[in-house]
């Protein structure tokens, strides 16, 4: 009987590592697929990163566009009241020498 014993418990001994051979595959799949999700969730991310930053570049050139605009019309605006500034003062010497001629 000892070697039945022997023979049974090396057949026990062989199942369990069967089994635990088969559990260490499975676990190994299970985490070939995370790693593959998580690869290609990396990669969505990485894309969608470029994509945000592609789009703040674009976006930074719109304000440093609108900001070369707004200083334009800002200068223009400038002149253009230096401009009426100056009109209305000969307008008001105009005036005043209208009023010093009649009425002085």
């Amino acid at each position: 009987m000892s070697a039945s014993n022997t023979i049974e418990s090396m057949k026990r001994q062989l199942q369990n590592m069967k089994t635990h051979k088969e559990d260490a595959f499975d676990r190994a799949e299970k985490a070939d697929l995370k790693v593959a999700g998580l690869l290609e969730r990396r990669e969505q991310q990485d894309k969608e990163k470029g994509d945000t930053l592609k789009r703040i570049s674009q976006l930074e050139q719109i304000v440093s566009e609108l900001n070369s605009e707004l200083t334009t019309k800002r200068e223009k605006l400038l002149a253009a009241e230096k401009f009426a500034v100056q009109v209305l003062n000969l307008k008001i010497k105009e005036f005043i020498g209208f009023l010093s001629y009649y009425f002085l």
